[in-house]
């Protein structure tokens, strides 16, 4: 099974984005419903604000481009 290195430095198992997502989401401790629209725009969000990456930088138009955006900017690594 494919891992993922995410940004703040844990190492997941990747059986794909969505799933990702969805489980990045829940071990927040104020989720209340899982929306991956929501939270990949709301992410992103705060990497514009504080950290100043490009907005264009980070696709949400999938679960799958939102997590190749953040490996091609070299915040996750992707580990087969």
């Amino acid at each position: 099974m494919r891992q993922i290195k995410w940004i703040d430095g844990g190492k997941y198992n990747l059986e794909d984005s969505k799933r990702f997502i969805e489980f990045m989401q829940m071990k927040h401790p104020f989720c209340e419903e899982v929306n991956n629209k929501e939270y990949m725009d709301d992410v992103r969000l705060t990497y514009v604000e504080l950290y100043g990456v490009d907005e264009k930088a980070i696709d949400i138009s999938s679960e799958e481009t939102f997590v190749k955006s953040f490996e091609a900017l070299g915040m996750a690594e992707i580990i087969n």
